[in-house]
C-alpha cells in the first residue's frame, strides 16, 4: 500500500536542520534543487493505495539509495547514519 507523504517529519526539532547543516551543503542542494515528487508517478502502477501493509515511502528509499551513491557506505553503515548524521535527514 503506497501513501504519499508530503514531508516526512523526522522530530520536532526538524528546524534546527536550517541552523545546523549549511546552505552550501551538497545535500542539501540536491534538496532543494531536485523535485522528488516524480518518483510517486513513477511507480504508482505497481501499488494500491488500499489492499496490503504499508509499504516504505519510495521518496525516502530514493534519497538512501542516493546517499549510498554519494558516499561509500556499506547498508549498515548507511542506516546508522542515516539515523543520526543530521545532514542526511
Amino acid at each position: 500500500m503506497l501513501r504519499n507523504e508530503e514531508r516526512l517529519t523526522v522530530s520536532p526539532y526538524a528546524q534546527l536542520y536550517d541552523i545546523l547543516v549549511p546552505e552550501d551543503h551538497i545535500l542539501r542542494k540536491i534538496n532543494t534543487l531536485v523535485d522528488f515528487s516524480f518518483v510517486y508517478d513513477e511507480i504508482k502502477k505497481n501499488y494500491t493505495v488500499d489492499f496490503g501493509r504499508k509499504a516504505a515511502d519510495p521518496v525516502y528509499m530514493l534519497k538512501l539509495l542516493l546517499l549510498k551513491i554519494l558516499n561509500p557506505l556499506s547498508d549498515r553503515d548507511l542506516c546508522e547514519r542515516a539515523r543520526y548524521d543530521i545532514s542526511f535527514k
